[in-house]
């Protein structure tokens, strides 16, 4: 884990001087675990690990054939603001994914809550808040973590890129949350691009592959893995982003029944006599149908600008032509199937 002691913990999050750390460190323990170490891959998280637990003068570099290559220092501000990073996901995903169990004393007897007359408890709604603002500090946390190893100092994080997670990133035509936002709004929630990921997947199989043609799809994908990715492949993304977005944010509504959160599609509302002014419910079936149809049409029509512009930049693409579909029909008469 990427935090030792209550000072570097208040360096991110404001909290008690009175907290004790040994309270904290087996929720941190966890966290670093089950969601850091995935996120970052075990060779960067252990390359973190040591950095943190050692001097940066300490700091190995490897030889490498591509040239420029960053220079210990480089690696050593790079690494410290990973760090950074790291640390402030890491005490917000503990304080959300610990919350309850922060909460409470375990007794012989059972669970206990302190309250006194001085100091009292949350109401519900504001524990609520603070657990929804725990969660997205920290799995948007996670995500700024992503973006800056994939960002201007990339070289530096030669282990990240090598791992599975990395090598996903790459291989996915919207690989960030950040992308994914400028195509359809999500907040920039980590967590709602995780759960849309598999429904990216779906899309790019079954709807994307087709469009392009195994060829092209292909040459597209291996090009995307590269450090300078072709020019026409660059200029193609956008319209391969547009479609992907709004199909994949379709199935998602259908698989929760709701609209786009974390928790799926809600709607919110403002009631007044209410010490919580805003409330928060799941929208109507109608609302919900309506927004699914709505995101499938704007899908379609972005998948058919897609077309024209393969139609458009045919030579570019493999002599591009608009692929068979229809109704495949027969004439009895010249034994040939055709299509409609």
């Amino acid at each position: 884990m990427f935090l030792k002691t209550i000072d570097e913990i208040r360096e991110v999050l404001k909290i008690s001087s009175s907290v004790d750390f040994e309270v904290l460190k087996p929720v941190l323990e966890t966290v670093d675990r089950e969601f850091l170490r995935p996120v970052l891959g075990a060779s960067m998280h252990d390359k973190l690990q040591s950095f943190y637990d050692s001097s940066p003068d300490q700091i190995f570099v490897p030889e490498s054939d591509q040239a420029p290559s960053p220079s210990a220092e480089e690696i050593g501000k790079a690494m410290s603001k990973l760090l950074k990073l790291a640390q402030s996901a890491e005490i917000h995903l503990a304080y959300w994914y610990g919350f309850d169990l922060l909460n409470v004393q375990i007794m012989n007897d059972g669970f206990k809550r302190t309250e006194t007359e001085k100091v009292k408890g949350l109401f519900k709604y504001q524990e609520d808040n603070l657990k929804e603002f725990f969660k997205h500090a920290g799995f948007n946390g996670m995500d700024a973590m992503l973006e800056y190893m994939d960002g201007n100092d990339k070289l530096c994080f030669p282990e990240f890129h090598e791992s599975e997670t990395g090598k996903q990133l790459k291989e996915m035509f919207i690989p960030r949350t950040d992308i994914f936002d400028q195509y359809y709004y999500i907040g920039n929630s980590r967590l709602l691009f995780m759960r849309l990921k598999p429904h990216i997947k779906v899309v790019e199989d079954l709807r994307i592959r087709i469009v392009l043609g195994n060829s092209n799809y292909n040459f597209i994908k291996s090009e995307m893995v590269k450090k300078e990715p072709d020019v026409k492949v660059i200029a193609i993304l956008p319209y391969i982003r547009r479609p992907i977005s709004y199909f994949s944010t379709a199935l998602l509504m259908e698989e929760t029944g709701s609209d786009l959160s974390d928790k799926g599609l809600v709607f919110e509302s403002i009631k007044s006599n209410y010490s919580d002014h805003s409330s928060k419910g799941p929208s109507t079936e109608s609302r919900i149908i309506a927004m699914i149809q709505r995101n499938k049409n704007l899908g379609d029509s972005y998948l058919n600008v897609l077309r024209n512009y393969l139609l458009e930049n045919a030579a570019d693409w493999n002599d591009y032509t608009q692929p068979r579909c229809g109704i495949v029909n027969r004439d009895n008469k010249g034994k040939k199937t055709f299509w409609a």
